[in-house]
């Protein structure tokens, strides 16, 4: 993996004044330049001009292309649904099956179908498996270009590695417990006792994982099939049973003071709570290979990292961070070439994922395997959000294989009947609006102050009262027809 890393780069470097676009190689230089907009989720840094100069001028000589990037993190979902419904220009954004919803925007036309455009860019497509792409695919068209990363989902909990250390408890004997909120009221006690520390629990993006569904359209819309399903029946997950185990288990830890989330699906709440190491346990969308190192980054708290079940490849796992290319852009091939550099060449991903070596990070010893981040501003811990991570190099902690063995997991964890569907609304857009605000309602579910019979009782007299039923049975039939029933 390193030699052909190397390559890349070797390569990456040599060329770099050169572009490939449609059938005809032509020097960057002779090429009018343009200047894109990018949008994604990752957390505004305090030095991130620096990392972007540093990328333009390399993007310049090898493109003649820059990129005003958008760091916007928790404010994301709001600003980019404004300028894709008031149809401001713009190039790039992150979409995905957790925010931006990726199936959504596509029905609303908001992306360009690249499907014939990648025939031009055979490094990008190759750069992952099949599957992969397939599983993008809205209407057998593909209209994102998936991010490299962890696609198998795997129950994960977080905990600060001092309050480990405080309680002597190991990641270890928690996992071999059970790893879920009931079997680790005995660590939350203790961690409670010495270090005044709660959990926050599950998070409203982790529930499927957790409860071991795979959501159709996103939790908002209720929609679910459970893992390993071949009968691809799709239910209500907030009407199953475990759900309603987990709100009773939520319940029961808030009421002995173990757990506080007083504003659950509330993201910056729920990331201050961990940055103020106030908070003793919380789980995650996914486990992963040195996962711990990278939330240890993203929010400056030495974390460790476990995970349960049997790790399962759904739909979307792989659609869960991805770049659509907008419709009002006006060089939407300029802007696949730029997609196409970050997915394939290391020395542009890596100045994206973690800034300018010697000033940003450096090397971790002698043997350059792994790199050390350095608290200069520039530190997110969010590379999944911007492109390859692949072609990342491991941090410290993380092993120097960290890559192949997400490779690995990818391609043996357990695929989803369902895998390669697509699940999408146009049917049913009113009730999907009127469902996700009656779930949105819902998530006082997840705090812990709330009657779990009489909530559970409530959210679905709303979510009937919104059209699920139409919703859930428009789903069912394009799940059988997948299956070809």
């Amino acid at each position: 993996m390193k030699k052909g890393l190397a390559l890349l780069l070797s390569g990456a470097m040599v060329f770099s004044s050169w572009v490939c676009g449609g059938s005809a190689e032509v020097k960057a230089e002779e090429r009018e330049h343009v200047t894109l907009e990018f949008y994604t989720r990752v957390k505004e840094q305090n030095d991130q001009q620096a990392v972007f100069d540093k990328l333009n001028e390399y993007m310049e000589e090898k493109l003649n292309t820059t990129v005003n990037w958008h760091f916007l993190g928790g404010e994301f979902n709001d600003k980019i649904a404004a300028i894709i419904n008031t149809g401001e220009e713009y190039d790039a954004c992150y979409t995905a099956s957790i925010a931006n919803y990726y199936v959504p925007n596509v029905s609303r036309g908001a992306f360009v179908d690249l499907t014939d455009m990648l025939a031009d860019y055979p490094d990008l497509y190759n750069a992952m498996p099949e599957k992969f792409w397939d599983a993008t695919k809205v209407n057998g068209r593909i209209y994102a270009v998936p991010n490299q990363q962890i696609a198998a989902r795997q129950v994960s909990f977080e905990i600060p590695t001092k309050f480990l250390e405080g309680t002597g408890y190991t990641i270890e004997e928690l996992a071999e417990a059970g790893g879920d909120l009931q079997s680790m009221k005995e660590y939350l006690k203790a961690a409670k006792e010495q270090f005044g520390a709660a959990a926050l629990g599950v998070n409203t993006g982790a529930v499927e994982t957790y409860c071991g569904y795979e959501m159709l359209g996103g939790v908002k819309t209720g929609l679910a099939v459970k893992y390993g399903d071949t009968e691809g029946k799709v239910v209500n997950i907030y009407a199953t049973d475990e759900f309603k185990q987990m709100c009773k288990d939520i319940n029961e830890l808030a009421s002995e003071g173990l757990l506080i989330c007083d504003t659950p699906g509330d993201n910056d709440y729920y990331n201050s709570r961990i940055m103020s190491e106030t908070c003793s346990l919380f789980y995650t969308g996914t486990q992963k290979p040195g996962g711990e190192v990278e939330i240890s980054l993203r929010y400056g708290v030495d974390t460790s990292a476990g995970g349960y079940g049997i790790p399962y490849l759904a739909t979307a796992g792989i659609t869960s961070t991805m770049w659509g290319i907008s419709v009002t852009s006006k060089h939407p091939d300029r802007t696949l070439e730029v997609l196409n550099l970050i997915n394939t060449d290391p020395y542009a991903m890596n100045l994206l994922a973690y800034g300018v070596e010697g000033t940003h990070w450096e090397y971790a010893d002698e043997s350059k395997t792994n790199i050390k981040i350095l608290d200069a501003g520039y530190n997110h811990g969010s590379s999944w959000a911007l492109g390859n991570v692949f072609l990342t190099y491991p941090t410290e902690g993380q092993p120097v294989d960290v890559w192949e063995q997400t490779a690995a997991l990818n391609e043996s964890a357990e695929a989803s009947p369902l895998l390669g569907f697509s699940y999408t609304s146009d049917n049913v857009e009113v009730e999907t609006a009127d469902v996700a605000n009656a779930v949105s309602s819902g998530y006082t579910l997840f705090s812990g102050m709330v009657d779990v019979e009489q909530g559970i009782a409530d959210l679905l007299e709303r979510m009937d009262t919104a059209g699920f039923e139409t919703m859930r049975a428009d789903a069912q039939a394009q799940v059988d027809a997948f299956l070809g029933k």
